[in-house]
């Protein structure tokens, strides 16, 4: 079940005055609407773009006892509601209730998750990682770039997750923070290729077809909180579950034999240590950059469950399953101090120790969390001399 966090909590009962309405027929709806319930807080009824329900989605609303009506119904409204949008196509949903004069925080929000999930992101097919970036505001090979890589005097690449993805937040990412003050004035490009989900092996790979041929100055790996323990270290679950469906369809193999239903995951004998994962991988990486030429740094990135708690943190700590605070528990006891043997990993684990109220889950950053690493990296590569 979804996470509702202490910030969803404190908006509704902000307007607990106001009828509360629930924008989505989706099975999220009725999480919600159970724990909604649980908190004494009583749902008004949902509502949602009539055009795109089916069947299904009806009778999912009208189980739980509600009454589904259409969004336009809003506009017979005779009492103030507060409007907590659901779907994931939350910024069309934002423009719509714009659209007919309800105003964004006043009488609607969204609904976030501690799942690290942000905003929507339509996602591309990827046939080496299986998926990547969007079509919308990056290039064709799944890369956001800031600057001009043709013009500038050099390009740096940054390579990660969703805590460096530049399409997923709401507000800027880290990156574009470090471009914006620091690379800009400076005639540099930035490449970003870090995408939710990616682990460092979509990283390596990533590193090797499409930011190689850039040939960048420099690379930054900012990462290792999506390194778990796995038998298929090279294979992520979108990917696997891509390949399942292909091989369902029995196709031809490369000779025209048809009935091929088994494809090759790079499974291992034994289980590979998330943190063993993490620490081979960095190393290709660094092993390739150096092959060519190119200067690289990994940081290990600093998340909620590792560092100094303040009062805010705390907060949000309540509400992260105790499955991740094990994995990233057991992840910092099994790297300890052996980062510290390789000159180009920096260990930012404890970067945002003394800070309160930055993170809004177990990783991410909400704005200020981002300039502040943003900042921390700029002085990172300034003592290592690469800027």
């Amino acid at each position: 079940m979804k996470i509702l966090l202490e910030r969803d909590i404190r908006e509704l009962v902000k307007h607990k005055d106001k009828k509360i309405v629930l924008y989505g027929a989706e099975k999220l709806t009725v999480e919600v609407f159970h724990k909604l319930k649980c908190l004494d807080l009583e749902v008004s009824y949902v509502v949602d773009n009539f055009d795109d329900l089916d069947d299904g989605a009806v009778s999912l609303i009208h189980s739980i006892g509600l009454e589904l009506r259409d969004i336009y119904e809003l506009y017979l409204e005779k009492e103030d509601c507060f409007i907590l949008i659901l779907r994931n196509d939350y910024e069309k949903c934002s423009k719509k209730l714009e659209s007919m004069g309800f105003k964004n925080l006043i009488d609607f929000n969204r609904f976030f998750n501690a799942a690290g999930y942000i905003r929507n992101h339509r996602f591309r097919l990827d046939s080496l990682i299986g998926y990547g970036l969007p079509a919308e505001g990056c290039d064709k090979n799944g890369l956001k770039i800031f600057g001009s890589t043709d013009s500038a005097r050099r390009v740096i690449a940054i390579l990660g997750g969703s805590t460096s993805d530049p399409c997923v937040y709401e507000w800027k990412s880290w990156g574009e923070c470090f471009y914006n003050n620091y690379l800009s004035k400076d005639n540099t490009a930035l490449v970003i290729g870090a995408t939710a989900g990616y682990s460092s092996s979509e990283e390596l790979l990533k590193l090797i077809r499409d930011v190689l041929p850039l040939n960048p100055y420099l690379v930054i790996s900012y990462s290792s909180v999506n390194d778990n323990d796995t038998l298929i270290p090279y294979e992520n679950s979108y990917k696997r579950k891509l390949f399942k469906k292909i091989s369902a369809m029995r196709m031809e193999d490369p000779y025209g034999n048809s009935g091929v239903e088994e494809y090759i995951a790079g499974v291992q004998r034994k289980s590979v240590k998330g943190s063993e994962k993490w620490l081979t991988n960095q190393r290709i990486m660094n092993a390739v950059c150096r092959e060519f030429g190119i200067r690289f740094v990994c940081i290990l990135q600093p998340n909620l469950i590792t560092k100094q708690k303040e009062k805010k943190d705390e907060e949000i700590l309540f509400y992260v399953q105790n499955q991740i605070k094990n994995q990233r528990e057991k992840f910092s006891s099994e790297i300890g101090d052996c980062v510290g043997d390789f000159d180009f990993i920096e260990n930012g684990i404890r970067w945002l120790d003394g800070e309160d109220g930055l993170f809004y889950d177990y990783c991410h950053l909400n704005e200020k969390g981002n300039m502040i690493i943003s900042d921390k990296i700029y002085d990172c590569l300034k003592r290592r001399k690469l800027l």
